[in-house]
C-alpha cells in the first residue's frame, strides 16, 4: 500500500446491558488498525445494481487476523467518524482489504 500510514480505531456495534434488565446498542472500540486513508475526489461512486453507495474516503489495510469487519461497524480518527459503506477483499486472497467510508462528522 502506497501512501502515508494512519491509525484508525475500529468500533463494533454491540449490545450491552443497561443495568435494568434490558439492553442497549452502542459502538465499542475493538482494535486500532494501521493503513492508508485516502480522500476520494469528485463524484466517485460504487454502483451495484440500482443502489448507489456514496463514499468520501478509502481505507486500505492489511487483512486483519481474528476480527471481522462489516458494514455495521465504523472507524474513528480523533473526533472524525467514518461509516463503513463497502468492504472488499481484493480477489478474495485475504491479503488486504479495501474499505470505502463515508465521513459523518
Amino acid at each position: 500500500m502506497i501512501g502515508p500510514k494512519c491509525i484508525l480505531v475500529l468500533q463494533k456495534y454491540t449490545k450491552v446491558s443497561d443495568g435494568m434488565g434490558g439492553y442497549t446498542w452502542v459502538y465499542q472500540s475493538v482494535r486500532k488498525m494501521k493503513g492508508v486513508l485516502t480522500s476520494l475526489t469528485g463524484n466517485e461512486r460504487y454502483v451495484t445494481g440500482k443502489i448507489e453507495v456514496f463514499r468520501t474516503h478509502r481505507f486500505m489495510v492489511d487483512f486483519p487476523k481474528g476480527v471481522t469487519i462489516t458494514e455495521k461497524d465504523r472507524f474513528t480518527l480523533g473526533i472524525r467518524t467514518f461509516d463503513i459503506q463497502v468492504v472488499a477483499n481484493t480477489l478474495e486472497q485475504n491479503i488486504q482489504l479495501q474499505i470505502d467510508l463515508l465521513e459523518i462528522t
